[in-house]
């Protein structure tokens, strides 16, 4: 019976996961779900189990796993009595969210775990942002915050604002706003974008300057698709429809779109570069400024000067997030909505420790595509990436974060069209060096880590990219399968080849035996058998078809039978 091993709690807050490990290297079904890898893992509540199928076609199902993932409280919503003269009470509210613990944070080192806290003796360094979450049977909701501002009381006049995302939905959260005049201040605005600056100096002459390049996630809101997007304004098939996307495009502050905006852009989507030149992320537009030219935005006002200071509200800026030309920044950096699937695939391979080996990525469904990104995840302690070739597109890798198994990978069609291929078609190879101890394995997965993982149909609609896993194991005679009928099969190897591969099995005594080769769909391409005498044996196939021509690349099923007994393998050919 198989059974199944967590890699850590089955109960756990969203946005956590566990790694569910069948006993068994080969013959899994998970259920639900349907995956035939080893490990699979879990992210939602539900009941998980494991069904082995062996040789014969006997199958035995695991007890389940029973994994439950906690919900996130509500974020609590935290106000003060903003604005505070010097020597007064702050008084800070957080709303109630049942049975929650609180915890906040604030300038000078301030923290309480008070759902109400108050602050005595106000000065001036106390003014800022403070930040308070709600914590509910050891899960913890996003954070909200509230902005205090501090004023000696000197002056009457105030200015206060709010730093607006132009998709008319959002705010910028934590931009620093600067103020310069007879009194210098700055403070970061909180998760509504509102900035207030009390206690000026009436008729002095101030500016107001926004800033901001400290987002957690520095490819938020950047992806493969505002490349495709950047590339079709370039050359002049569909024009970017705002001044602010514009902008946004406009990524090495040249006052052009260009095919450098297009490259530095890629570099922050794979996380090669973390900024755009000059260390920016964002430029700064005065809401209330009028585009003489909406098609060349370019020069435009970032701050916004007041030579006789009266009390004004609603001062209002634009955040811009360059490289971001559709505007899917998301200060929750949640997931973006997308219209349907495509699959990227790795198959089950195998080889020695030492080997260099060759892991193509195949896709499904992959018609009409304009542009794919995503992660490749594997363990680092198995396989060393050495590179990548063969590409049917030429993507583009970002190798940061090859040393912790994973390769971004992005896309998109250089003159603006689309691109199809056929199910089990190959984007491109990878080239591995095990280097992992024999009996060791790892999955081989598409991911939404550091990057999304998302293709772009016709309509530029954005696809969701999901993964069937591979499973590379580290085999030698010590990978053999005992057959019920004493046969032992061991891996085919090189798998995936380019030339040949070869199949190995040991018989107990003299047998028949049928080996035939189908593709995907079930369609036999190649068909051969013989009478093999006791002992160990190899044959060899070289990816062609009974008639000595030469197949496409793909997955090819190879199923062999031996008398009363049969064995499957699953054989990817990479034609060079």
């Amino acid at each position: 019976t198989p059974t199944i091993t967590a890699s850590g709690p089955t109960t756990f807050c969203n946005g956590g996961n566990v790694v569910l490990t069948s006993n068994y290297t080969t013959g899994n079904t998970w259920i639900p779900g349907g995956q035939t890898t080893q490990s699979i893992l879990a992210t939602t509540s539900g009941s998980y189990a494991v069904q082995v199928t062996n040789i014969n076609g006997c199958s035995s199902t695991s007890n389940p796993t029973t994994v439950t993932v906690n919900a996130l409280p509500t974020a609590p919503t935290a106000s003060s009595n903003s604005p505070v003269i010097v020597g007064g009470t702050i008084n800070l509210t957080a709303s109630t969210v049942s049975g929650a613990t609180y915890s906040w944070t604030g300038p000078n080192g301030f923290t309480s775990t008070a759902q109400n806290p108050t602050i005595s003796g106000a000065t001036l360094p106390m003014g800022g942002t403070y930040t308070v979450t709600a914590t509910v049977n050891g899960c913890t909701s996003t954070a909200s915050t509230t902005l205090v501002n501090v004023s000696n009381g000197s002056g009457t006049s105030q200015l206060s604002g709010t730093i607006l995302h132009p998709n008319g939905i959002s705010n910028i959260r934590t931009t620093t706003v600067a103020l310069t005049g007879p009194t210098n201040a700055s403070m970061v605005t909180g998760t509504n974008g509102q900035f207030n600056f009390a206690g000026l100096t009436t008729g002095g002459n101030y500016t107001l300057t926004p800033s901001k390049a400290n987002d957690t996630t520095t490819n938020n809101g950047v992806t493969t698709l505002d490349l495709v997007l950047m590339q079709r304004h370039i050359l002049n098939i569909d024009t970017l429809n705002s001044p602010y996307k514009i902008l946004a495009g406009d990524v090495n502050n040249s006052s052009t779109v260009t095919t450098l905006d297009l490259v530095l852009t890629r570099t922050v989507i794979l996380q090669t570069n973390l900024t755009f030149p000059g260390g920016r992320l964002w430029s700064m537009v005065d809401a209330s400024y009028v585009f003489p030219n909406v098609y060349s935005p370019w020069p435009f006002p970032s701050t916004r000067n007041y030579p006789a200071v009266a009390t004004q509200t609603n001062q209002n800026f634009y955040g811009i997030k360059l490289g971001d030309v559709n505007w899917s920044w998301n200060p929750n950096t949640s997931k973006t909505t997308t219209v349907g699937e495509r699959y990227v695939s790795f198959g089950d391979l195998s080889g020695q420790k030492g080997d260099e080996i060759t892991v193509p990525v195949m896709v499904e469904d992959f018609q009409n595509i304009a542009g794919y990104q995503f992660t490749i995840n594997w363990d680092p302690s198995v396989l060393q990436l050495i590179g990548e070739e063969g590409m049917a597109t030429e993507a583009f890798f970002g190798e940061s974060k090859m040393e912790q198994g994973a390769l971004m990978v992005s896309w998109n069609e250089p003159n603006g069209d689309l691109i199809t291929l056929p199910d089990g078609g190959t984007l491109f190879n990878l080239r591995f060096k095990v280097v992992g101890e024999a009996g060791t394995s790892t999955t081989i997965s598409a991911t939404s880590n550091s990057i999304a993982a998302e293709a772009y149909n016709q309509n530029l609609d954005v696809l969701e990219v999901k993964s069937r896993d591979g499973q590379f194991k580290v085999g030698g005679d010590q990978g053999a399968q005992a057959g019920d009928d004493g046969v032992q099969w061991y891996p085919s190897f090189p798998n995936p080849f380019s030339k040949e591969t070869t199949i190995r099995f040991d018989l107990p005594e003299t047998r028949q035996m049928q080996f035939t080769i189908s593709d995907l769909r079930g369609t036999v391409v190649n068909q051969f058998g013989g009478v093999f005498e006791q002992g160990m044996h190899e044959v060899k196939w070289d990816g062609t078809s009974k008639s000595g021509k030469e197949l496409a690349a793909g997955t090819y099923v190879l199923r062999i039978e031996a008398g009363s007994e049969s064995h499957t393998y699953r054989l990817v050919y990479i034609r060079e």
